[in-house]
């Protein structure tokens, strides 16, 4: 069942990545490769599901604002 959250997750970075002018690639690799390695690291530490996911989805908020606030001060991307 967590496959399917995650791959609705990724969509939505996916969705996010497009709509703010990001390269969608790099976003996800940056977000997809963290959040797998959180992911790990806290099942090893906690092994409860229930505390992973509230990590989980505060980490993907977290992400979500310091990704948006780099991109924007960073150079605009390019306009095809």
């Amino acid at each position: 069942s967590f496959q399917i959250i995650y791959i609705k997750l990724i969509e939505l970075f996916v969705t996010l990545s497009i709509i703010s002018g990001i390269s969608p690639v790099a976003f996800i690799v940056v977000v997809v490769f963290g959040s797998l390695v959180l992911f790990f690291i806290l099942k090893f530490v906690f092994g409860s599901s229930k505390v992973l996911l509230v990590i989980f989805l505060f980490y993907f908020i977290l992400i979500v604002i310091v990704a948006a606030s780099i991109m924007s001060v960073g150079p605009p991307a390019p306009s095809t």
